[in-house]
């Protein structure tokens, strides 16, 4: 939280925001660091360890087989040496958020940080996927620029970090198998963090 606030941009643009809304600037970095907890990660490594022991199972269970193109896979390990991967992939059901992180994972490569709605943020499961790299967002921003403005930071500290992050296209998951359309909103802001 605190390496994110003490960014110089961010806070010129705490002290402008405080300024034009008549807000002390205590109070608005008070919100902004609780912006910071409702979105972050809390990225540990024993726990993805532990989850892909259990997703190790749970497709022993379910699949007779994950088919994975092995050199592609070996491309990604490559690309992620020189900067850290952005991975787009469309989102038809819950499964896209585990396949590939656990693929990586077999694959001795750093799981991604996931873009994850705020939906998926309840107890017991919302700390379960902080763990896992999962960050939370709300499904708009309108209204909110401080917010957005918080956003855009944690995503630039991210790649400033050299995390992988995995985000949607379309924003949200299908409810019908089909693709949606896509929402280049958080491609927009990691182009911009870059």
């Amino acid at each position: 939280t605190e390496d994110i606030l003490t960014q110089k941009s961010l806070r010129e643009y705490l002290a402008e925001y405080a300024s034009e809304n008549n807000f002390a600037l205590s109070k608005t970095h008070k919100k902004a660091a609780g912006y910071i907890n409702e979105i972050a990660a809390n990225y540990n490594t024993r726990a993805i360890h532990y989850g892909a022991a259990f997703l190790k199972w749970v497709f022993g269970n379910i699949f007779e087989d994950l088919v994975v193109n092995q050199q592609e896979v070996n491309r990604m390990r490559e690309c992620s040496t020189q900067a850290p991967l952005i991975l787009v992939p469309c989102h038809k059901s819950h499964l896209d958020y585990l396949l590939i992180p656990y693929i990586m994972h077999h694959n001795n490569m750093p799981c991604p940080h996931i873009a994850a709605g705020k939906n998926l943020a309840f107890w017991p499961l919302g700390p379960i996927f902080r763990r896992g790299g999962a960050f939370f967002l709300r499904r708009t921003f309108k209204g909110v620029p401080l917010y957005a403005k918080i956003f855009a930071a944690y995503l630039q500290k991210l790649l400033y970090e050299g995390f992988n992050i995995k985000i949607y296209i379309e924003g949200g998951r299908s409810r019908t198998g089909k693709l949606l359309p896509p929402k280049p909103g958080g491609l927009a802001m990691l182009i911009d963090a870059y």
